[in-house]
């Protein structure tokens, strides 16, 4: 068998989201190449990374939690022998992309590129990606598995007081057999319709709209518990009193100027997305709220300029209650708006 083959096999596509995420998904494939099942949505739910890319210090942690040794090398070129006497070396280029390269011989490397169909290219030293390299690191795994499990917490609220019936208890394996019941189906989604009214019933009938055939999980609050990380949403029994508290609240809200609003349209969206109160597709749902409550203003969030990446750097540390990062998010993405959109932004 050879390295590509090899490769391929254990690792199979690398995945990717975004040019943030991708050194998340290099390190998911690594710990495979390596036997451990590991895949990107493992690394997200371990560590959020922020607009500005993983620095030193975080990488160090991420892979402190992997059990591998993660060794700084010098920019010096491909055809330097240093880069050649490690088995796994993960790259940076200048535009913050990260792949993996294994050393082949003196003048090819094997390369694993995110997001790419297939994956893996044989490079040659003089490849024009090598040439744009700006962070080199060796990868070594130790011999022992990784630590990714934390003890599940409950998030900070912020329109809301938190209250002991939020609390609930998390099962993985119904919640393994409930998505892939929902995959099995099959249902095709598409853009959610506009907020009607800031209540649970337009927010319910907007949901709905999520789905383009008869759906058992669209415009119905979810079932079962349900978590990102190691945040643990509210429970399923007490969605229909939080959700109809966070609205009321909103509401009855006045804010006085346009700073308040948004600083109030950021708490809205952080509780409503720790509330979490369907199976899917509450992102769009917060968004929505968002863009009703804050169209009085002539003001919105320019989604489509916030990669998955930003929505959950914002949410983790939101959620860990450090919310200027979230409001700062909102205030360096405001766009003018004189009329609702007829359909929602794309989001999970």
């Amino acid at each position: 068998m050879n390295k590509l083959t090899d490769c391929f096999s254990r690792v199979g596509a690398i995945e990717y989201h975004d040019t943030q995420s991708s050194v998340l998904g290099c390190l998911a494939a690594f710990m495979r190449f390596a036997g451990f099942p590991v895949r990107l949505e493992h690394m997200i739910d371990l560590v959020p990374i922020p607009e500005a890319g993983a620095s030193d210090a975080l990488l160090a942690r991420i892979c402190k939690h992997l059990g591998v040794v993660l060794l700084l090398l010098p920019v010096i070129g491909p055809r330097q022998k240093q880069w050649h006497t490690h088995d796994t070396l993960m790259v940076c280029n200048a535009t913050g992309y990260w792949f993996l390269l294994w050393p082949t011989d003196e003048a090819c490397f094997l390369a694993g590129l995110p997001g790419l169909s297939g994956s893996f290219r044989r490079l040659s030293a003089d490849s024009e990606i090598l040439g744009t390299i700006v962070r080199v690191y060796a990868l070594r795994k130790l011999p022992f598995a990784p630590k990714l499990g934390r003890a599940l917490r409950p998030p900070k609220l912020w329109l809301l007081s938190w209250q002991t019936c939020f609390a609930g208890n998390y099962d993985p394996k119904v919640a393994d057999n409930l998505r892939a019941a929902f995959a099995a189906r099959n249902i095709k989604e598409r853009q959610p319709c506009p907020l009607t009214a800031m209540t649970p019933d337009a927010l319910r009938a907007s949901h709905k709209s999520l789905s383009t055939g008869p759906s058992p999980i669209h415009g119905t609050y979810r079932t079962i518990n349900m978590r990102r990380g190691d945040t643990l949403f509210v429970d399923h029994r007490a969605l229909e009193s939080s959700v109809e508290s966070l609205l009321t609240r909103v509401r009855e809200h006045h804010a006085a100027d346009a700073d308040e609003a948004i600083n109030f349209s950021a708490q809205l969206f952080a509780d409503f997305l720790s509330i979490h109160p369907f199976l899917n597709g509450n992102r769009r749902m917060a968004i929505l709220l968002v863009a009703y409550y804050l169209f009085p203003w002539g003001i919105d969030i320019d989604w489509p300029r916030v990669n998955s990446s930003q929505h959950n750097y914002w949410m983790r540390c939101t959620q860990r209650g450090h919310f200027s990062i979230l409001l700062n998010g909102f205030k360096n993405h405001l766009i003018e708006r004189t009329r609702l959109p007829l359909r929602s932004v794309t989001g999970h």
